[in-house]
């Protein structure tokens, strides 16, 4: 029996952490990830801050994500 091939693309979807899915999907997905040396609580805090001001309501998620709902340029 025959080894299966593989190519590169294969090889890519089989590792859990490079997620190129953003560049096949059509949906517009707007998001941002960073890094920081800063507690969480603390931009959590910032994020929230600087949310309600500008008219975002701040959406805890699972997985310690967050979300920003509306805006006042919300269409």
């Amino acid at each position: 029996m025959a080894a299966p091939v593989m190519n590169a693309f294969d090889i890519i979807s089989l590792s859990s952490g490079l997620d190129l899915s953003g560049l096949f999907e059509g949906g517009k997905k707007r998001e941002k990830r960073f890094t920081s040396v800063t507690a969480a609580a603390n931009i959590l805090e910032r994020v929230e801050e600087i949310g309600e001001k500008l008219g975002f309501r701040v959406e805890e998620r699972k997985g310690g994500t967050i979300g920003l709902l509306g805006g006042r340029w919300h269409c």
